[in-house]
């Protein structure tokens, strides 16, 4: 199974169980920047992200063990490095599909805002917990979900990773992270990432990932190699073909 038509069933049986009884959901929103520092000064980017949360205690409960989650809506988080090029920081991991989702929650937990007291089936309540934060919480390079680059902006077949450990590897000498930070906030859900990436909606209808042709099993791929679209943003952007 394609990693697109996980993705498609995967969300399908989430909605299967909100339709059902005994679920309760919580939304939030936070802000996600980073700042970057470069020779010609601190380069800095951000943008707006929507978690919901979602317990099913009651709904399905033979269908599968982990009954609560979140799924998150928004975009790509854009770096603007002038002439060294775009940082986008995706809605996705290696390790997890919902990784935007999940972030406030495992940042949070790590630097000890909030205490890991929530089972699986009260993710609701951890969400509300989130929401209620004032001050700015710092993420850690290795919670920051996959970062990418583009060799040249306008062909998407030039992804390439970024290690957020060795920014100057992709952007030239003295270029590193310098700080990452979450916010809750409750302005509104960014949504500007096609005027960056023009071709988004027409490469979501041509193939399923920006890099044509990728090997065709899991385990010989890399994780740039899997990169779609829809890792940029949540946006109904059409079906490949």
């Amino acid at each position: 199974m394609n990693r697109r038509l996980f993705t498609k069933l995967a969300s399908f049986l989430t909605l299967l169980a909100l339709a059902g009884c005994g679920e309760s959901r919580f939304s939030y929103r936070y802000r996600l920047t980073l700042e970057v520092e470069t020779p010609e000064g601190v380069k800095s980017g951000s943008g707006v992200l929507e978690v919901n949360a979602f317990d099913t205690k009651n709904a399905f409960p033979k269908l599968a063990e982990r009954r609560s989650g979140a799924l998150v809506k928004g975009e790509a988080i854009a770096v603007d490095l002038g002439s060294r090029g775009i940082l986008f920081v995706l809605l996705t991991s290696p390790r997890s599909l919902e990784a935007a989702a999940f972030l406030p929650a495992f940042a949070a937990t790590r630097a000890g805002i909030i205490r890991q007291r929530y089972d699986y089936d009260l993710y609701t309540d951890l969400a509300r917990d989130l929401a209620k934060i004032k001050t700015p919480i710092d993420v850690s390079p290795g919670e920051i979900p996959l970062l990418v680059r583009f060799r040249d902006i306008n062909d998407p077949a030039t992804v390439e990773r970024v290690d957020p450990a060795n920014f100057a590897a992709s952007f030239g000498p003295s270029v590193k992270l310098v700080r990452a930070t979450i916010e809750i906030t409750n302005d509104p859900v960014t949504t500007s990432i096609e005027k960056r990436l023009w071709w988004l909606r027409h490469v979501a209808n041509e193939r399923a990932t920006l890099i044509p042709n990728p090997p065709r099993l899991l385990k010989d791929t890399t994780p740039v190699q899997l990169v779609a679209p829809s890792n940029f943003t949540t946006s109904n952007l059409g079906e490949f073909k």
